[in-house]
């Protein structure tokens, strides 16, 4: 991270993660089951709370390591391989958001937002789109790693691949069924992430020896 703050910061937002989505939730499902019975299906409301707030809050992590030139400096002149250098920090990310995000679908179980099948889906759904979030965040950060709209980028992105799942999650849940609904949106979304973390793992080096063009 560019600095402590910056570290505190993300730190702090991942740790309140599972807090924030449990009160929204907890609020919004009330509204829910009154407008639309207790039949619908709350599980597309909460993937989009969660995975909105996930993504948001790992996008901005992701975006503040490669961003000044010392950093850049440092990868460049390290002994230590360019892939293996980003894998760690790609690994470093993941483990927090794994924590992070488990911790949310325990509360929201816990909770009675969902239930243990739905709370896992969430989970691993919302992993995959946090993974998605940090591996294209850190191509672009290698890409372009002065460019100063990369936070709207990151807002962007954090709503619109969220709003999209959760979209396609009520759908299915609409139109085919409740076991649709779980598993179609995970699968698109793992599919999704092996491509953007293969984008990356192979542009790696040639993104890391442009470093110096694009500053």
């Amino acid at each position: 991270f560019r600095n402590s703050n910056n570290s505190f910061l993300y730190c702090t937002l991942l740790l309140s993660l599972s807090f924030i989505c449990l009160a929204i939730c907890l609020a919004l499902k009330e509204l829910v089951i009154k407008l639309l019975g207790s039949t619908f299906s709350f599980y597309p409301f909460a993937l989009l709370i969660v995975s909105v707030f996930a993504c948001v809050i790992n996008g901005i992590g992701s975006n503040t390591i490669y961003s000044e030139k010392k950093n850049i400096a440092l990868i460049k002149t390290s002994p230590i391989a360019y892939r293996t250098q980003i894998n760690i920090k790609l690994l470093s990310l993941s483990i927090m958001s794994l924590i992070s995000i488990a911790l949310t679908a325990i509360a929201l179980y816990v909770g009675k937002v969902l239930n243990i099948i739905e709370s896992l889906s969430l989970f691993i759904t919302v992993l995959f789109l946090v993974l998605v979030t940090i591996t294209s965040i850190l191509y672009l950060d290698l890409k372009r790693p002065t460019k100063t709209h990369k936070a709207d980028f990151v807002l962007l992105f954090g709503i619109l691949v969220p709003g999209i799942t959760s979209f396609l999650s009520l759908i299915f849940f609409y139109y085919v069924g409740k076991s649709i609904m779980l598993y179609i949106p995970l699968l698109l979304t793992a599919i999704i992430f092996a491509a953007s973390f293969i984008v990356l793992e192979l542009n790696i080096s040639k993104l890391v020896n442009k470093l110096e063009v694009n500053l």
